[in-house]
């Protein structure tokens, strides 16, 4: 298990620096997590589906959305063969956010029963 850092912004400040665990094989976030584990991933599988169903009337993307979105799509193949290598994953994810795009349907209005 190796730790990453990132810088905690609120208000476009940094407020902080987060520490967190990064876990190089499903046992051992299996085992440093438990059952507390499945819940988290469970919770973030239900997000990331409400989140694709929520976007399909909020086009066009933002960024940061689109980003999210390529995060989740990508396997722990592709994760697995980018460690370690920043520029690559980054590379991964624009491919990642390119195709994501372009298979995007046109945009829909923000409420789709039309009024106000």
């Amino acid at each position: 298990m190796k730790y990453g850092e990132k810088e905690v912004m609120s208000e476009s400040k940094v407020v902080g620096k987060a520490t967190y665990p990064i876990y190089e094989t499903w046992e051992e976030a299996e085992k440093a997590l438990g059952d507390a584990g499945l819940a988290k991933l469970n919770a973030q599988v239900r997000t990331d589906e409400m989140n694709k169903v929520r976007s399909e009337f909020n086009k066009p993307q933002s960024k940061s959305a689109l980003r999210s979105k390529a995060l989740g799509s990508i396997t722990v193949e592709e994760f697995t063969s980018c460690q370690g290598d920043e520029a690559k994953l980054n590379a991964l994810i624009e491919r990642k956010m390119a195709e994501i795009e372009k298979a995007s349907p046109p945009a829909q209005p923000s409420n789709p029963e039309g009024g106000d």
